[in-house]
């Protein structure tokens, strides 16, 4: 892979200690270079969200026109993102439930050729209606839309340590994501889970979400208090005392 090169190029053996966003990022390099495990340090992002609110720029105007209720997908759009999977999923359930909430997907278009794919896909489906991409959003608007959310959904098939969840875990949004590391990782149980290659699965899953208030509930109690894990000082702590190893072994 490209983190494999990149590493292999950086002569990553010479390092005296690595850092870690996720014991999946740990054990992936711990299976492709030999012996670096005993020096790999785990620091997960942090989070600077509470109850929706970031730091102290938090206001209530947005600029998105939005239909409630809704359920929310942010991230690029590249094949690895998985919208289309989650599309057929949601396809899959739009024939059973007419009335299901619409679907919006937040992020700019990386990958043009995928993204022409999930709209021709969109058209003969005719989900049209229920489909609605807004683009790239500003973080403060993203994060208002997650607090309005019925649910988010992530299909995502890799990530190393991802921050979205982490923001929508503190905004208390139900979440249906993938079961592929790190995500069950990051969430535990604040969240259900899909094979994000079972289009049945995430038709499942999110059907589950729409029906099942009280477990509704429970994820958003669950979110509020699994986001509490991730905080900025204490990454910044475990850094350092990365940095401190690096010290000692060099006296």
């Amino acid at each position: 892979s490209w983190i494999r090169r990149c590493l292999t190029n950086a002569s990553i053996k010479k390092a005296d200690r690595v850092i870690a966003v996720s014991r999946f990022a740990r054990d992936y390099l711990g299976r492709n270079f030999e012996g670096i495990l005993n020096k790999v340090d785990i620091a997960y992002n942090g989070n600077s969200i509470t109850n929706g609110i970031i730091g102290e720029t938090h206001n209530n105007t947005s600029n998105v026109k939005i239909d409630i209720p809704f359920f929310i997908s942010s991230s690029k759009f590249v094949v690895y993102a998985n919208q289309l999977n989650l599309l057929k999923g949601y396809a899959l359930l739009y024939k059973k439930n007419r009335k299901l909430p619409p679907i919006y997907f937040a992020g700019h278009v990386h990958d043009k050729v995928y993204y022409n794919e999930i709209n021709k896909f969109i058209d003969v489906n005719g989900i049209s209606h229920k489909v609605k991409f807004l683009g790239y959003l500003s973080h403060e608007d993203l994060i208002r839309l997650y607090c309005k959310a019925f649910a988010f959904i992530f299909p995502s098939t890799l990530e190393a340590c991802p921050q979205t969840l982490i923001e929508v875990m503190a905004c208390g949004v139900p979440i249906a994501t993938s079961n592929i590391p790190p995500m069950p990782e990051m969430c535990e149980d604040a969240a259900v889970y899909f094979d994000p290659f079972d289009e049945r699965d995430i038709a499942e899953k999110i059907e589950l979400l729409l029906n099942d208030e009280k477990h509704r509930y429970n994820l958003k109690k669950a979110s509020l208090e699994r986001c509490k894990f991730f905080d900025w000082k204490k990454t910044a702590l475990e850094i350092v005392e990365s940095f401190e190893k690096c010290y000692i072994n060099s006296v």
